[in-house]
């Protein structure tokens, strides 16, 4: 894999950010989906290279849960329904900047056909067995350094999923944007 300058990509103003501003769940890959999900919108032109992905509970799992990442590929210009837009924070420049990202963050999407499919596992929550109540999460924040392992081009998405118990939580992304 190419290594990325991310600090020329960050001084060039091809940076981004952006997470969840109120907790939420992570729902197992479907049609519909919840969390947090980036979409690289059709006519963008750019293609944006996911750098981290990252995860905070608010909650402590009722039980082991491996969260991942999702990825929908680009799809005859068709766009997922968003739901929920306003639990996101605006996708921001990270070096502060006034430049603006051409992606859309969501808190939760319904896709058509093709669905969703699980290609990455980031990470999994434990908690301790000897805890009847499931209170002590360990780990409980994490981040996924995709370091470009997963480019999205104009339609399609990434997002959080997982298997398991349903977690609450805070989700991030970090990525990169470059024309086509």
């Amino acid at each position: 894999m190419a290594t990325i300058d991310v600090d020329k990509a960050n001084r060039n103003g091809r940076v981004f950010l952006g997470g969840n501003i109120a907790s939420t769940a992570i729902s197992a890959v479907g049609a519909s989906m919840t969390g947090l999900i980036l979409y690289n919108p059709a006519g963008s032109n750019r293609k944006m290279v996911l750098l981290e992905a990252g995860w905070a509970f608010v909650t402590s799992p009722a039980g082991i849960m491996t969260i991942g990442l999702a990825l929908v590929p680009a799809t005859n210009s068709l766009a997922p329904t968003s739901q929920g837009v306003s639990t996101v924070s605006a996708a921001r420049a990270a070096d502060g900047s006034n430049f603006t990202s051409y992606a859309d963050l969501m808190s939760a999407a319904t896709y058509a056909a093709p669905l969703p499919v699980a290609c990455r596992w980031s990470f999994q929550a434990l908690y301790q067995a000897a805890d009847a109540t499931l209170t002590t999460v360990y780990n409980a924040t994490h981040t996924d350094r995709v370091d470009g392992s997963i480019v999205l081009v104009p339609g399609a998405s990434v997002m959080l999923c997982m298997v398991g118990n349903a977690p609450a939580g805070l989700g991030s992304f970090v990525w990169a944007e470059y024309p086509m």
